[in-house]
C-alpha cells in the first residue's frame, strides 16, 4: 500500500512530468490541438526535464510509474476559464479509449483512461475535474502493459485518507 506521502509525491510527479513534449500524430494530440485555444493553460516539455525536479527519493517510483512515456501534455482550465474545453470523456468515447479507473472524494473526480497498441500502452490520460478547474494530462509513450497494470494495482490498493 502507499502512504500518503508516497501518493502525494506520485501526484506531485505527475505534475511536474507534466511539464514534457509530445509530437507525433495520436488522438491526444488531436484532443490537444482542437482544445489548447480554449484552456487556461497549455504546456509540454520532455519528460527527461521534468526528472530533473523531481527529488532524488522519488525519483525510482516516478521512473517505475512512467516506464517507457516519452512526453506528457497538459491542458488547464479554471472555473473562470470562459470557453470551456470540449470533455475529454465525450472525447475518448469517440476515440475509443479504455477506463481503467475513476476515483471520486469530495466533488473530485480522476479518470485514468488509456489506448492500447498490441501488448503496449500508447497513451495513459489523466482527466482530473474539482470545483475549481478541470485538469486533462496526456502521457505518450511506449509503455508495456504489465508496467501499466501492475502501477494500476499499486493505485488501486493504496489507501485514501
Amino acid at each position: 500500500m502507499l502512504s500518503s506521502s508516497t501518493k502525494l509525491t506520485v501526484l506531485s510527479a505527475l505534475v511536474l512530468i507534466s511539464l514534457a513534449s509530445c509530437a507525433g500524430n495520436n488522438s491526444f494530440n488531436k484532443y490537444y490541438k482542437q482544445n489548447k485555444k480554449h484552456s487556461d493553460l497549455a504546456f509540454s516539455f520532455p519528460k527527461w526535464a521534468a526528472m530533473i525536479a523531481i527529488p532524488a527519493d522519488s525519483k525510482k517510483e516516478v521512473q517505475y510509474f512512467t516506464a517507457g512515456m516519452k512526453r506528457v501534455r497538459v491542458l488547464i482550465e479554471g472555473e473562470n476559464g470562459g470557453v470551456e474545453m470540449t470533455s475529454f470523456l465525450d472525447y475518448a468515447n469517440d476515440e475509443k479509449y479504455s477506463t481503467y479507473m475513476v476515483a471520486r472524494q469530495d466533488g473530485n473526480d480522476i479518470a485514468i483512461l488509456a489506448k492500447e497498441e498490441g501488448e503496449f500502452i500508447r497513451e495513459i490520460i489523466l482527466d482530473i475535474n474539482t470545483e475549481d478547474a478541470a485538469v486533462v494530462v496526456g502521457i505518450l509513450g511506449k509503455m508495456p502493459m504489465e508496467t501499466f497494470f501492475g502501477a494500476l494495482e499499486k493505485a488501486r490498493s493504496a489507501e485514501i485518507d
